[in-house]
């Protein structure tokens, strides 16, 4: 593992830097031809951005990087399909501001108002060190890799250590412990830790910050467990040596290599019945 560069650079600049990360190692897992499609169109610019992407960085903004907000959105006043809300639209896309309608904002803020409350966040914000927003770029073998952390700080139980802010439906440990696996926040935990590693600055410990998405926006921390980290490190040293693999033979396969494969019922359709 090579040494790491640390920036604070644009979302745009990292998106469009073709390097693997834990979104795009997550299509890697799960199908290789499609990670190599999206692996493709880094840098070139077309990245749609989805109701869920401008939600996203919104909330992020208003809670890690309020000074910013006015710079980058703009709160919709008018309906869109009027002549007023047509020429808000046209005078928000000339100051390159993202148009946000007024419920997205309202949601948006009332999450990070949430966020904000919280003691884990008052504890990062007096902490002396709060640094948002950072791009970390470093080598795994042949392998490029990046990552985007939320959120560097000090907190007194882990030292430095990792905050990484999410919304959700349900914040409850049941819930979120399906949510880590499901979206492989695990293997996020154990990616962040190891570029920070690879950056020189080693953290203790990889927190997610739930906020829930409606009234009262209830907010939930949780320390990704070393067992579970233990767990990612497997997937990523499986998924740096596929794509080694992959970028060397030229072969990116689908979801099985076999030209036909038996299909069964899931396994909790046996264990119903039985």
């Amino acid at each position: 593992m090579n040494v790491a560069r640390i920036v604070r650079d644009a979302p745009d600049v990292y998106h469009g830097t073709k390097a693997l990360s834990k979104s795009s190692m997550d299509e890697l897992l799960r199908c290789p031809a499609r990670f190599k499609v999206t692996f493709d169109a880094m840098g070139s610019g077309d990245h749609d951005q989805t109701a869920a992407m401008l939600e996203g960085g919104l909330f992020h903004a208003m809670a890690l990087e309020p000074d910013t907000v006015s710079s980058r959105y703009h709160h919709r006043i008018h309906d869109g399909s009027t002549k007023a809300g047509k020429e808000e639209a046209a005078l928000a896309r000339d100051k390159g501001l993202e148009l946000v309608r007024a419920g997205m904002w309202d949601e948006c803020a009332a999450m990070s108002e949430a966020a904000r409350a919280h003691p884990l966040f008052i504890a990062a914000s007096r902490s002396g060190t709060f640094i948002t927003e950072t791009s970390i770029y470093w080598q795994e073998g042949p392998v490029p890799c990046k990552a985007r952390i939320d959120l560097i700080t000090e907190l007194p139980m882990f030292g430095r250590c990792v905050v990484d802010l999410k919304s959700t439906q349900d914040a409850s440990p049941s819930a979120i412990a399906k949510s880590v696996y499901n979206y492989g926040y695990h293997r996020q935990a154990a990616w962040y830790l190891r570029a920070l590693s690879a950056a020189g600055l080693p953290a203790q410990a990889f927190i997610l910050l739930f906020v829930e998405k409606a009234a009262p926006y209830v907010v939930s921390a949780y320390n990704v467990s070393e067992a579970a980290q233990g767990v990612a490190l497997n997937e990523i040293r499986y998924a740096v040596n596929l794509f080694k693999d992959c970028s060397a033979s030229g072969i990116w396969p689908g979801y099985t290599s076999d030209i036909i494969t038996e299909i069964d019922l899931p396994e909790w359709v046996y264990r119903r019945s039985a």
